[in-house]
């Protein structure tokens, strides 16, 4: 063997040696609740007590898969009387100490989508016109929001009379609705264009119909907001700009 190639080798142990001793080095803090191994049934039933003293648990589990092909263990629930399900969910969590954040570790975390079965008897029993994105990956979402879509039939621009009405819709499906949510926040959302960073080689950006405009809130401020961000969205149209669907 030359003299290089012994540097090869002896340069490949080193770096082999480091990165063991960086991952061996490092540590992790998940948050309170989340464990090494997927929950078990008995887990599910306290955490389900925890929120409501006469709720019921499934014995019998399914896995199911989300968007993304990330496996749940889900358990059929009966939560403050509402139909629903507890999961056992994987979530990576990053190291701490040497090299923070460059490794990621999979615990379990519980949760239910209670608050999605309330939604969604919400919006079918009074607003048909309005549909919540219902993907187990938004259903388990750990950043604990909802979405929730207008369906304007047509694809065209609301009159202001029209996006007060849905405004009001919306203000009303966010009072019921939090009288008796648990932890998730509606986010509520109305077709209209958006301009996007371009992919497709023709200019910077470019503008996707098949986008949305937010409703941030209901005081004045953020429903001028709101009427600000989807005006300009519309716009967008007519910018020059390419158009995609």
């Amino acid at each position: 063997m030359g003299i290089i190639d012994k540097l090869k080798r002896k340069t490949l142990i080193i770096m082999i040696m480091a990165m063991s001793l960086c991952i061996t080095s490092c540590s992790y803090n998940p948050p309170e609740g989340y464990t090494k191994e997927h929950h078990t049934y008995e887990d599910m039933v306290e955490y389900a007590k925890s929120i409501d003293s006469k709720a019921t648990v499934e014995e019998t589990s399914s896995v199911v898969k989300d968007e993304y092909d990330i496996e749940y263990i889900v358990w059929d629930a009966v939560i403050r009387g509402v139909n629903c399900r507890v999961a056992s969910i994987p979530q990576n969590v990053y190291n701490d100490g040497f090299f923070a954040g460059e490794f990621a570790r999979t615990f379990y975390r519980m949760d239910t989508d209670y608050d999605y079965s309330v939604m969604q008897k919400i919006i079918a029993d009074k607003y048909p016109t309005w549909n919540l994105i219902d993907e187990e990956g938004h259903r388990f979402h750990p950043n604990n929001f909802l979405l929730v879509k207008k369906n304007i039939g047509e694809y065209r621009m609301l009159s202001d009379d029209e996006l007060e009405q849905v405004l009001e819709e919306a203000q009303s499906i966010n009072k019921e609705y939090e009288a008796v949510s648990l932890n998730k926040q509606a986010s509520f959302v109305v077709p209209a264009p958006a301009k996007y960073w371009n992919h497709h080689g023709e200019q910077k950006s470019f503008v996707r119909k098949d986008s949305h405009a937010y409703i941030v809130g209901f005081s004045e401020d953020e429903k001028q907001e709101f009427f600000k961000d989807y005006k300009e969205g519309w716009a967008l149209l007519d910018s020059g700009l390419p158009v995609y669907e």
